[in-house]
Parts: C-alpha cells; structure tokens; sequence
C-alpha cells in the first residue's frame, strides 16, 4: 500500500469492556507500523477510506454498507471463508488476500487509488 501511495491508518476496534486492549492496540500499532496514525474505535463504518484491511466479516460488511465503493482486502482466515472466490458471500469488493493472489491485490489497490470520485470501486 505505501509503494502504491496510501497513507496508512490503522483503525483497530477497541472493546468497551476491557479499556487496557485499547492502550494495547495502540502500543502495538506504533511499534510494528510506525509511520502510520492510529485510531482505536467503537465502530470502524464511521470512518472514510478507500481500502480496509480486516479478517472480521462483521466490521467489514458494516463498513461496505458505510462505503460501498471501498475495497476490502480480507486477511484469509478460517472464520471468512465464505467469501473466497465461489464462496456463498462472495462479494465484488472483498478480495481475500493469501500467498497466491498478491498481484491481483495490487492491481485492485492501484485501482483505488487511481479512483476518481464518483468513480465505481
């Protein structure tokens, strides 16, 4: 994503219930990415971008609902299965990401970002 040109942002969800994974999240965040901002929040589908990287189907469904132009590229994990390729939630702006399709995500975030607005996804 930097050597295409997005800024980056993480945008982690914090639970309400245990307030030291939000100091967690951020500490992690400025160690292991640290030219990005960080924003810990309740709900990621208030926030605007072109692309979101998420493994958790139902933050990135709210936030397609949110931005139903933006790109999601979905970390391959068991529990998001059913949105592979064929996958009964196949969706047209989810691509998940594994070892085999990097140039496929490239070309779509490239795509993003070229986007002008008003432009489809």
């Amino acid at each position: 994503m930097r050597r295409i040109g997005f800024g980056l942002q993480v945008l982690s969800k914090g639970p309400r219930s245990t307030s030291i994974a939000w100091s967690e999240k951020l500490e992690w965040s400025i160690h292991n990415i640290p030219d990005a901002g960080v924003t810990v929040t309740g709900k990621k589908s208030s926030f605007y971008g072109r692309v979101l990287l998420d493994d958790w189907p139902a933050y990135f469904t709210k936030w397609l609902v949110a931005r139903p132009r933006g790109l999601v590229i979905c970390v391959d994990q068991p529990w998001n299965a059913d949105y592979r390729k064929g996958g009964p939630k196949e969706h047209p702006n989810v691509i998940r990401l594994d070892s085999s399709n990097m140039a496929e995500i490239e070309d779509r975030l490239r795509r993003a970002y070229a986007r002008k607005g008003g432009d489809a996804a």
